[in-house]
């Protein structure tokens, strides 16, 4: 389906006709387009020259100069605010607008007193929705990766995919699926409210789409980026507006060189964002309210769209446990990470038990890039009245391979484990090593009982907001690092 259509004719002897000539027509050039895109990135990758790297870049922006201006010039300001749509800095807005005698006030000073984030690692994803006690969806620490948001606006369902190869982009059907099923039964619960009174039952669903990742001059990007705009283009049986293309040379920045000298100091190519998230929250009626104002986020066709760091204290639950999934026999397809508000809904989140079979037969998957995490091997037992993480069972153990690693120094650790060893985050190696002592010391049974066949359930918990805002600005500019970063 077309990613976005054209604007239909002013007039015509026969309208509905001349709209389909039109959208197909326009449908056909894109995606004959999209295929060139993806042979010039393929050719990018066998041969990863700077000028072909280059060459995708500005192709890209071509072909979206053409078919899709306005998601050009919409990507491109945000882009110049990228900064400023922030986690920290929509918490603060919230905060301070909760003091102000305004409609809503109650609902806002209730997310700044709290706030639950569902962080979606490397090679995950999940879809959720208001009503599901959770304030925001994030996952940043994308560099090679690229981040995939999937929204239905009328119901405010969003699905979030942290996509780390070309192999997995196919596994983006399962959560289109899901965010299609979430939007028709909340629209068939809702109908005639705000949770589902914008769109008429019998409406085809219209999702919008949001991309994040990769970044000019990385061959690896560049081949998910066409590979990800060619299958929703082509592949997918939804109908989308992409809302959002942040991606290669729209995505590019630079920082210093981590061969910087006193007397020089050289600079690469970085991704300007690496992070995508959303806040949940019901969806507006555009015919009765107006666009929010409120700094630290920006406003895409009703969604409030957020980039920049993920705290610390956000970044979880278990974050080493589910990023072993990358270094054992985990599943090669993309994980979903699935809620649960009581212990006894552990069981609807039933796991795949031929992923589970099939783990013993995978090979170790390289990881692109590791998230920021540390846990101890052990989890909390939810309550009734908390919201937890579903994490399915998965089978691990130490290898020569991961014995080999954990001795190596901390710079040729990080050239065998990332696709972009200049521009990781000073965490990285420290997320690695995290992740190989787990693998050394653990077994897949202290986690998923004697059969490794019992679902690990984890609590989300609340983080207060105040405690939060205090702690990011003591400590936020060194956990990134201080780094300097020119837009290009």
């Amino acid at each position: 389906m077309p990613l976005l259509s054209p604007s239909s004719p002013s007039s015509g002897t026969s309208l509905i006709e001349n709209v389909s000539m039109e959208v197909t027509s326009h449908s056909h050039r894109l995606e004959k387009d999209i295929n060139v895109l993806f042979r010039t990135a393929l050719h990018a990758k066998r041969s990863p020259r700077p000028l072909l790297s280059a060459s995708f870049g500005q192709l890209l922006v071509d072909i979206l100069k053409h078919h899709l201006p306005a998601l050009l010039e919409r990507t491109r300001k945000f882009a110049n605010q990228a900064s400023c749509n922030t986690l920290i800095g929509h918490l603060s807005a919230a905060c301070s607008a909760s003091h102000e005698n305004k409609v809503g006030a109650e609902e806002i000073k209730g997310r700044c007193r709290r706030a639950r984030c569902l962080y979606i690692m490397q090679h995950e994803w999940a879809v959720v929705g208001p009503g599901d006690k959770i304030d925001y969806i994030v996952s940043d620490d994308a560099t090679t990766c690229h981040l995939v948001g999937i929204r239905e606006p009328c119901t405010g369902v969003v699905g979030l995919a942290h996509v780390d190869a070309v192999e997995v982009v196919p596994d983006l059907v399962a959560v289109e699926d899901a965010v299609q099923k979430e939007s028709m039964l909340r629209s068939e619960s809702h109908a005639g409210n705000a949770l589902g009174g914008f769109r008429r039952p019998t409406e085809p669903l219209t999702l919008d789409l949001f991309l994040v990742g990769g970044y000019e001059g990385d061959s690896e990007g560049g081949l998910l980026t066409a590979a990800i705009l060619q299958h929703f283009q082509s592949t997918s049986v939804h109908k989308y507006n992409l809302q959002l293309a942040l991606v290669s040379s729209l995505n590019t920045c630079t920082l210093p060189s981590v061969f910087s000298s006193p007397s020089m100091t050289p600079s690469v190519p970085a991704p300007l964002c690496r992070s995508l998230g959303f806040v949940i929250e019901p969806p507006r009626n555009p015919a009765a309210a107006a666009p929010s104002k409120a700094s630290g986020s920006c406003d895409l066709f009703g969604a409030h769209v957020l980039t920049g760091d993920v705290p610390e204290s956000l970044r979880g639950p278990m974050r080493t446990l589910r990023a072993l999934r990358l270094w054992g026999r985990g599943s090669r397809r993309l994980v979903q990470v699935r809620l649960a508000h009581s212990p006894g809904e552990a069981g609807v989140a039933a796991f795949d038990q031929e992923e589970i079979a099939n783990s013993s037969r995978c090979s170790r998957p390289q990881p692109k890039s590791c998230p920021s995490f540390s846990c101890p091997p052990s989890a909390p037992s939810a309550s009734n009245s908390e919201v937890s993480i579903v994490i399915n069972p998965f089978r691990f153990r130490c290898s020569e391979d991961i014995k080999a690693l954990a001795c190596l120094e901390d710079e040729a650790l990080k050239l065998e484990t990332s696709t972009s060893p200049a521009i990781e985050s000073p965490s990285f190696v420290s997320d690695i090593r995290a992740v190989l002592k787990m693998n050394q010391t653990a077994f897949p049974e202290d986690f998923f009982g004697p059969r490794v066949s019992q679902p690990l359930l984890v609590p989300l918990h609340a983080v207060e907001a105040a405690t939060l805002l205090t702690a990011e600005s003591k400590g936020g500019e060194e956990r990134r690092g201080n780094r300097r970063i020119n837009v290009t």
